[in-house]
């Protein structure tokens, strides 16, 4: 149908009056004009008749009168100035946040559209919208963000959110804080930067991996890595990220929590750490461990030793009876059983058990301490079942039986020793009885072995010293100690002599092994000569003393640059009225002295090294109780030096010459004095202890006086040059030519030295050599006077290595050292100080600090540093110092005082500056860090929940919900607590209210059951939200499930448990120590056994418990275990409680952290007493059968050797009868052919026996070296070239697997030999020889094995089998032979170790295999 030609006119008013929405017009001065019907609907009905040509304001007010909430009136009349301005307006209205039910008319927004939209304005449309659920929901998500903004800031997670393309938009306050980083604020290239920083260099390939995934697929994902935080430490964190969709289902953004899961992953690392760390321990104990569960006794655990004894047939999950049948067999399994069953345990001792050898699948007997052991477990009772292998002890017990008579015997031959000595030895017991006197005895006494000992005794003794002899010989046999006494015995004569009587105890174990008293072995010395000489010295001494205290000389030595005393003689003392101590400051102790300048004197000698002489030198010395008096000394300081040339010491030699300075007129009678005083000083000198010597002019020695030949043990009776020989080569040699150069000058000379104590040690002395002339004043010679100088030497040395390490370590520092005097005066400063300021000393010292300090503020730290100087309290204080570059850092210096230790007094001051320009710079950053929280609370990969002020939980988020089953509205969350498991519930409740009561921060671990009833173990926190007023607000908290953590702590607590019953339950003596060696831990039979406590034996008590012979090289090899990390293992004897000492074998392992640091050794102590005694006697036994091996050697080889000689004569005899002599008898043809055969048949004998010593010989001097075999076999089958042609016989050689063997090559040749000569000697005649010569690795230890085969005579195993390698045994009579070789052969395997097995049938061969 065709449109109409004209359309209808509207009727605009009609329209406007029907529109929907409420609608008003409003004039171009804001008068309102007419409303449509749905806003007069909106009014009451007067209030709408009469709105037209009203302000707007009135229809504003109309509007609000009906409960609706527009946009503040100023608002509407500034929308209406821009309406008609051009500008269409949208007015928002106002949220009533205050009501409990506000706005029952809605909330409204209004807009305001001029009309005309362009040009002049000559209406406005005014149109109103209802928004109340768009406010309602806006305010709703804007409270909600604020509450999660809280929440999230006081989670103790680390949480972020990125936009959907992965990019960081927020980041919490923890994650700030833990990090030092706002990723926020940095660009891309700084975000991935920090995070290559931050996450563990392992970790962040699989982190970037996940996270791409997560970006391209939009499914979440948890990941465990390792953080680092602003200590630099790396800590294990979990992090949890979804994603939140937007309406089409496109990624808005991505949140994530970190967890920190440290102490989990601690745990468990723990856990592995406890488990290999027992493991490792039960394999280096020298015992067989296994545990067994079940009636069928299944392996649970095998040790190391157990799977080594029982092979590959025993593993866990097999049964007893499986993998060991023969074990079964013999009844342990029902043993077993009965433990198990019956709880208790059962052990043995050298119980003899058949088992299979792993390596050779034969069945052995072993002999084993051992013992099962019943466990307790949650799956009912196990089996701990241990041994210990004795069988050596078990059959060295036995061949000690054997080795009775022997020692009986090697008994009386020392008897006839002893009896041999020239001393006189006896034996007596416990008791004091004599057992044994040897022949000397009556020899010297005169009596008969028919006297009575105790009336011969009391009659030889001299009556002087009965009582001090019988006191002390018991006391000696009182204590089970060694005795030594001198007492004088009477000879046959009459006459008394000295002897000196010394005894020592038979070791208890020994005398306890033989089940008899203890007996002690003595013997008397004669040392009458020894004594007298004794005598004479010891009265020389006291003489010596005598003359000493008479020295006019005054005499000190002053070590050091502060000059302490190390020695001073008597004379020197009285002159300084006994002022001077040993080891203090001569300038403390005399200060009269310093005053005068004798201190500076000092320090130019100690300084420069140059002798000061001064003559008549006045000094007044004001000695306490006596006026001051003046004193004339020629005086002498002289430089003492070490082997090194430096200066450690010096000399003060000086003499008391006031009366030749108060009498110089009387210069006759002085000289006089004076000549009697020298005769004086060299009487004296001869006797002092100092070395005294006097040379001639050519540097011989002339005069050594008695105290030198005293010290050093040297005789007086040899040249005098001789005591040069006193010195160590080096220094003889220096202070040779340094003295020969000087006196060949007539010049003195000093030096310092080592010599040679009569005991052997070396100790320092320092001498000095001046020359003296004759009446004529010509050069006479020289005298030198040495001193000991030792202790001096090394204390200065040790000081100059302190000073060096000081220096070192300063230097070394990263602050900026320095030290200033008592009154603030800065005399050094650490090399870190110049190179920072770029300054030297000379700017420096004193107040020159200042120059480099900010000079706004030095003023005030000066003034805070002279207080601190002032008061003598530690200073601190933080300011900026200026960089060589002008930068100022900021710096904390602190500086101690250091006192002196008796007054109190301030010394001196100690400081150091630290950098703290970044430290600063960070606590600037995060002060002013504030960022807004953008995330939702159920993108919280926690249990997130909320509480009021009271602690009534009024919220929890959807995990919470999933987690329990139950949609946890607001009743629900009211009624958490029946999710709590009952056991949890009150412990729970207490902690949270008293959280509560204090407004503390909240924290518990409970179980929370989980929708399928399982409960599992959560970690619940909050923190309250306060006002500013500090009231409470609100309360947010989270649940984190740590039920995996709370089951490693579990199980490394059930694994320590069983660490340690197991500990308790091993025969041996175990303990474990920290890294540093204390020790920390020992079983119940550590305190059985020696009778001790922990406190005892804790750290390095254990020390007083080892014999004091074996504790030195015990703490030499634990101490080079603790510094090197390596296994430890020595024996030692322990001392019991009853005081006696047995033998143990002692190992220990180190335990080592993830990151290879040792964290505890673990060690045991096996008791091998039984094993060492025996041990012992076989060595013993084995040193006296190599002795008869190389006696008989000896002899064979000597025999050899003289049996040739005539051998030889006897051929050539022979050879010339048979040459020259006619012989008519037919038979003596034949006899001379026998005679021949003879003589060859002795040579080769001789040759063998002399094979057989070189054998042995070359296995002692010739090294071992790798023998290349086939170059070996083809020179030996060369040399039976003329053999090998005549029999046709072929070789086969086979070396590919094993080329080379270690061998002595001649020995190794001389084996080949053997046995490839015998292969062709006795060749079947009926068949060409064929000999094989092969060598491959064995199958199970992978060692060489030799073989030889052939295909000839063979040899009856059965009948000869058992005499085959016998000296002289000879089994084929057709070809000739002496029947040695095969001795050879086995002797020289044996010699090598190895052993030598022969296969053999007669008309088939022979096969030898030689196991190396």
């Amino acid at each position: 149908m065709p449109p109409p030609a004209v359309l209808p006119a509207l009727d605009f008013e009609l329209l406007f009056a029907a529109l929907p929405a409420p609608h008003a017009v409003l004039a171009s001065d804001g008068t309102v004009v007419v409303l449509n019907t749905a806003l007069a609907r909106l009014l009451p009905a007067e209030a709408a008749a009469t709105l037209p040509g009203q302000p707007l304001a009135f229809l504003h007010t109309a509007i609000e009168s009906a409960g609706m909430v527009l946009a503040a009136p100023v608002a509407w009349e500034a929308g209406l100035t821009a309406a008609l301005n051009g500008t269409p307006q949208t007015l928002t209205p106002i949220w009533l946040a205050t009501t409990p039910q506000p706005a029952p008319g809605g909330y409204w927004e209004a807009s305001l559209q001029a009309v005309p939209a362009t040009g002049a304005a000559r209406y406005v449309l005014l149109r109103l919208l209802e928004v109340t659920e768009q406010m309602r929901s806006r305010q709703a998500a804007e409270l909600e963000h604020e509450q999660f903004r809280f929440l999230a800031e006081n989670l103790p997670q680390l949480v972020w959110i990125t936009a959907g393309n992965g990019e960081v938009e927020y980041t919490n306050q923890q994650f700030i804080n833990y990090t030092g980083q706002d990723v926020v604020q940095l660009d891309e290239a700084g975000r991935t930067a920090l995070w290559d920083e931050i996450i563990h260099p392992d970790d962040l390939p699989n982190m970037y991996a996940r996270w791409g995934e997560a970006l391209a697929s939009g499914e979440p994902f948890d990941i465990e890595f390792r953080l680092r935080g602003t200590d630099g430490a790396y800590r294990w964190f979990l992090s949890h990220v979804i994603a939140q969709f937007g309406a089409h289902g496109q990624v808005r953004r991505w949140f994530g929590a970190c967890t920190d899961v440290d102490a989990q992953h601690r745990a468990q690392l723990q856990l592995e750490q406890q488990q290999g760390h027992m493991q490792r321990i039960l394999d280096q104990l020298p015992l067989t461990i296994s545990t067994m569960t079940g009636p069928d006794l299944t392996f649970s655990f095998l040790s190391a030793k157990a799977k080594e004894a029982m092979g590959a047939r025993a593993e866990v999950g097999r049964s007893v009876a499986d993998s060991l049948p023969e074990v079964a067999a013999q009844g342990y399994v029902q043993l077993l059983n009965r433990v198990r069953e019956s709880g208790e345990p059962h052990f043995g001792t050298e119980e003899p058990t058949e088992l299979i050898d792993p390596a050779t699948g034969e069945l052995h007997t072993s002999y084993n301490d051992y013992g099962y052991v019943p466990l307790r477990d949650a799956d009912g009772t196990s089996v701990l079942a241990y041994g210990m292998d004795v069988t050596a002890q078990v059959l060295a017990r036995q061949r000690n039986e054997a080795l009775q008579a022997d020692a009986r015997a090697a008994d009386q031959r020392l008897r006839r020793v002893t009896e041999s000595l020239p001393s006189i030895t006896f034996i007596s017991d416990q008791e004091g009885q004599v057992l044994y006197l040897s022949p000397q005895w009556y020899a010297y006494t005169g009596t008969t072995p028919d006297d009575d000992l105790n009336q011969t005794w009391q009659a030889c003794v001299h009556p002087a010293d009965h009582v001090r002899v019988a006191t002390e010989y018991a006391a000696a046999l009182e204590a089970g100690t060694p005795w030594r006494y001198e007492l004088r015995l009477r000879r046959h004569d009459g006459q008394f002599r000295w002897f000196v009587s010394q005894g020592v105890p038979e070791p208890l174990e020994e005398a306890q092994a033989a089940g008899r008293l203890r007996q002690w072995f003595g013997s008397d010395l004669d040392i009458h000569e020894l004594h007298e000489t004794q005598e004479r010295l010891q009265a020389k001494d006291q003489q010596l003393s005598q003359i000493l205290e008479q020295l006019p000389a005054f005499v000190a030595t002053l070590a050091g640059p502060e000059h302490r005393y190390s020695f001073f003689n008597p004379a020197y003392a009285r002159l300084v009225g006994h002022r001077a101590r040993l080891g203090e400051p001569v300038a403390e102790l005399l200060p009269d002295l310093a005053e005068q300048g004798m201190a500076k004197l000092l320090d130019h000698v100690y300084n420069t090294g140059e002798t000061q002489v001064r003559q008549e030198l006045a000094l007044r010395l004001r000695n306490p109780g006596q006026p001051e008096s003046l004193t004339y000394l020629d005086l002498t300081y002289l430089a003492l030096r070490n082997e090194r040339g430096e200066v450690e010491s010096v000399l003060s030699f000086s003499k008391d010459v006031t009366v030749r300075v108060q009498a110089r007129q009387q210069a006759e009678q002085l000289a006089t004095e004076m000549r009697r005083r020298d005769e004086q000083v060299r009487a004296l000198t001869s006797s002092v202890p100092v070395f005294i010597f006097n040379f001639d002019p050519q540097g011989d020695i002339t005069y050594t006086n008695p105290y030198f030949y005293e010290y050093t043990g040297l005789s007086s009776d040899g040249p005098s040059n001789d005591a040069w020989e006193v010195l160590p080569a080096p220094d003889r040699h220096r202070v040779g030519a340094l003295a020969q150069a000087a006196m060949a000058q007539g010049q003195g000379w000093q030096a310092t030295f080592q010599v040679r104590r009569r005991d052997g040690e070396l100790r320092w002395f320092t001498t000095k050599a001046q020359p003296y002339t004759d009446a004529a004043g010509q050069l006479a010679g020289f005298s030198a006077a040495t001193v000991e100088v030792h202790e001096l030497q090394e204390r200065t040395e040790q000081l100059t290595r302190s000073r060096a390490d000081f220096a070192t370590l300063a230097d070394n520092m990263a602050q900026l050292a320095w030290m200033a005097d008592a009154t603030g005066y800065i005399f050094w400063y650490n090399q870190q100080w110049y190179d920072y300021t770029g300054s030297d000393f000379e700017a420096m010292q004193g107040w020159g600090w200042q120059r480099v300090h900010d000079p706004a503020l030095v003023e005030g730290i000066k003034a805070r540093y002279e207080a601190a100087i002032a008061s003598g309290e530690p200073w601190e204080d933080t300011f900026p110092l200026r960089r060589h570059d002008g930068e100022m850092r900021w710096f904390l210096s602190r500086a101690r005082p250091i006192r002196d230790a008796a007054t109190g007094a301030v010394l001196r001051w100690f400081g150091t500056n630290t950098d703290v320009t970044e430290l600063r710079e960070l606590q600037n950053r995060l002060g002013e860090s504030e960022e807004e929280l953008r995330i939702q609370a159920e993108s919280i990969p926690q249990q997130v929940w909320t509480a009021r002020p009271d602690g009534t939980v009024d919220f929890y988020n959807h995990r919470t919900a999933a987690y329990v089953g139950q949609a946890m509205e607001k009743d629900g969350a009211a009624h958490w607590l029946e999710f709590v498991h009952p056991d949890d519930r009150a412990p729970m409740q207490k902690r949270w209210e008293q959280a509560i009561a204090t407004q503390r921060y909240y924290e518990a671990e409970f179980r929370l059951r989980r929708y399928d009833g399982e409960y599992r173990w959560f970690l619940g926190q909050a923190q309250a939200r306060r006002a500013p007023g500090g009231q409470v607000m609100k309360w947010y908290g989270t649940n984190t499930d740590v039920h995996q953590q709370r089951l490693l702590q579990e199980q490394v607590l059930a694994s320590q448990t069983r660490f340690q019953q197991l500990l308790e339950t091993l025969p041996q003596m175990a303990w474990t120590s920290r890294p540093d060696g204390a020790v920390s831990y020992y079983n119940q039979r550590w305190y059985d056994f020696t009778g001790g406590t922990f406190e005892e034996l804790q750290d390095w008590g254990w020390e007083r418990f080892i014999h004091p012979d074996d504790l030195p090289g015990t703490l030499r090899r634990w101490e080079h275990s603790l510094a090197t990390g390596e296994a430890f293992e020595a024996e030692h004897r322990w001392r019991d409680l009853q005081g006696q000492y047995r033998w143990f074998l002692a190992r220990a392992e180190a335990i080592r952290d993830k990151e290879g640091a040792i964290a505890v050794w673990v060690g045991a102590n096996t008791d091998v007493h039984e094993f060492k005694q025996v041990q012992q006697q076989l060595e013993e036994q084995n040193a006296r059968l190599l002795r008869t091996n190389e006696d008989l050697d000896n002899f064979v080889y000597t025999a050899s050797h003289d049996l040739k000689q005539p051998i030889n004569n006897m051929a050539g005899i022979f050879e010339e009868l048979t040459r020259t002599a006619y012989f008519r008898d037919p038979d003596a043809i034949k006899l001379i052919s026998y005679f021949e055969r003879a003589l060859g048949q002795i040579f080769g004998t001789i040759d063998d026996l002399t094979a057989i010593v070189r054998g042995q010989r070359q296995q002692q001097e010739v090294p071992a070296e790798a023998v290349a075999l086939a170059p070996l076999a083809a020179e030996i089958i060369n040399s039976l070239q003329d053999q090998v042609t005549q029999l046709g016989a072929t070789f086969e050689l086979d070396f590919d697997t094993c080329p080379t063997i270690t061998f002595v090559r001649p020995n190794l040749q001389s084996l080949l030999y053997n046995l490839l000569s015998n292969s062709l000697k006795y060749a079947d005649p009926k068949r060409a020889p064929v000999v094989r010569l092969s060598c491959t690795p064995d199958a199970v230890s992978g060692r060489p094995i030799l073989t030889v085969q052939d295909n000839g005579l063979g040899i009856d195993m059965e009948r000869y089998g058992n005499q085959l390698f016998q000296l002289f045994r000879r089994f084929h009579t057709h070809v000739e032979g002496t029947g040695m070789g095969l001795y050879l052969v086995n002797r020289i395997v044996q010699i090598h170790g190895g052993r030598l097995e022969v296969s053999s049938a007669v008309g088939e061969g022979t096969t030898f295999r030689i196991h190396l």
